[in-house]
């Protein structure tokens, strides 16, 4: 007697519920050139603005340190960053803000923060990075 063969059904897992939209990190890393007016004595000066990524995590770090590297070979003297709407950052993040701050100020590049958000502010300063941050 030969026995049946056995039918194998694979259950597809139900959808995850996205708590939010995930955006690439193109979407998220956006750099612009500004010319503005320098404050003392109306000198017309070149800025850079790098806006650091709402989410900015290890997965965000390769594109982000590319983008970085860009923004210090081709940048004025000032560069600005712009981080009001960061919600959540981790310790590659923050180590790759501290390498960028280091590489333009060793470059002779003016480093100055636009915003801060609160989050970016505390787990800086948990990682006593406040100083290198320059924030």
């Amino acid at each position: 007697m030969v026995s049946p063969k056995k039918k194998t059904v694979k259950k597809k897992a139900a959808p995850k519920k996205a708590t939010r939209k995930k955006a690439t990190v193109e979407t998220l890393v956006q750099v612009s050139a500004e010319t503005n007016d320098d404050q003392k004595g109306g000198v017309m000066s070149d800025n850079t603005i790098f806006e650091v990524p709402p989410y900015f995590g290890i997965a965000q770090v390769i594109e982000t340190k590319e983008s970085m590297a860009s923004i210090l070979n081709d940048s004025a003297d000032q560069l600005l960053l712009e981080a009001e709407d960061v919600e959540s950052i981790d310790t590659a993040a923050l180590q790759l803000l501290v390498s960028f701050v280091k590489k333009a100020e060793s470059e002779s590049k003016v480093v100055s923060w636009k915003s801060c958000s609160d989050k970016l502010k505390t787990a800086a300063e948990l990682l006593s990075l406040t100083e290198d941050l320059k924030i």
